[in-house]
C-alpha cells in the first residue's frame, strides 16, 4: 500500500514559536473523525530553540524533516496503559519512513530525533518532544479513532506538522 492510497490525514497546527496547537484526523474528503483536540510538543523555554534538539523542543515541521514526510502508525505501544502522575501510558508511534523507526530526520545533516509518540498528557504540562494530547476525555476519543483507522486495514496515518 502507497501512502497517498490512505484515506485519512492527520495534521499538528503547531505554532512557530510556542509548544501549543491543534491536533485533527480526518478523510481525504475533509470529514473530521477528530476535530482540533488541543494538544503540546515539547518543553516551555525550549520552544524557539531548533526542532531537532532532542528532549525538549517540540517535533519538527514536516517541512523540516529530510523525507519532508511523517507517518503517525496505528498499532498501539503500551496499549491500555495510563500515563499516571509521570509516565507515556499507551502511545502511537511517529517516523518520518514507512519501516515503522522511531526516528525523524532533519534536511540538515546531523539532526535526528527518537521515540516521538502521540500519547496523552500526564500531570505535567508538555512533552519531550512527543505529541501529547491535552483532556483526557479528548485522548480517549483519539485512541478510538486511531484503533477505527487501525481495524479498517490501515497501519499508519499520514501526518503533516504545520
Amino acid at each position: 500500500m502507497v501512502y497517498r492510497d490512505v484515506p485519512f490525514r492527520a495534521f499538528f497546527d503547531r505554532t512557530e514559536d510556542g509548544i501549543a496547537g491543534l491536533f485533527s484526523i480526518r478523510k481525504r474528503d475533509g470529514v473530521y473523525l477528530l476535530e482540533k483536540a488541543l494538544v503540546r510538543s515539547g518543553q516551555s523555554g525550549h520552544t524557539r530553540k531548533p526542532s531537532f534538539t532532542t528532549g525538549k523542543s517540540p517535533i519538527p515541521f514536516t517541512r523540516e524533516v529530510k523525507t519532508c514526510e511523517l507517518f503517525l502508525w496505528t498499532t498501539p505501544i503500551n496499549p491500555g496503559l495510563d500515563a499516571g502522575d509521570t509516565g507515556i501510558g499507551e502511545s502511537y508511534a511517529i517516523s518520518d519512513c514507512l519501516n515503522y523507526k522511531d526516528w525523524i530526520y532533519g534536511r540538515v545533516p546531523g539532526q535526528s530525533r527518537s521515540l516521538i509518540r502521540l500519547h496523552g498528557e500526564n500531570k505535567y504540562p508538555g512533552s519531550a518532544g512527543c505529541i501529547v494530547v491535552v483532556k483526557k476525555q479528548t485522548w480517549k476519543k483519539t485512541i478510538d479513532v486511531i484503533e477505527a483507522v487501525r481495524k479498517s486495514g490501515y497501519k499508519f496515518i499520514p501526518l503533516e506538522v504545520v
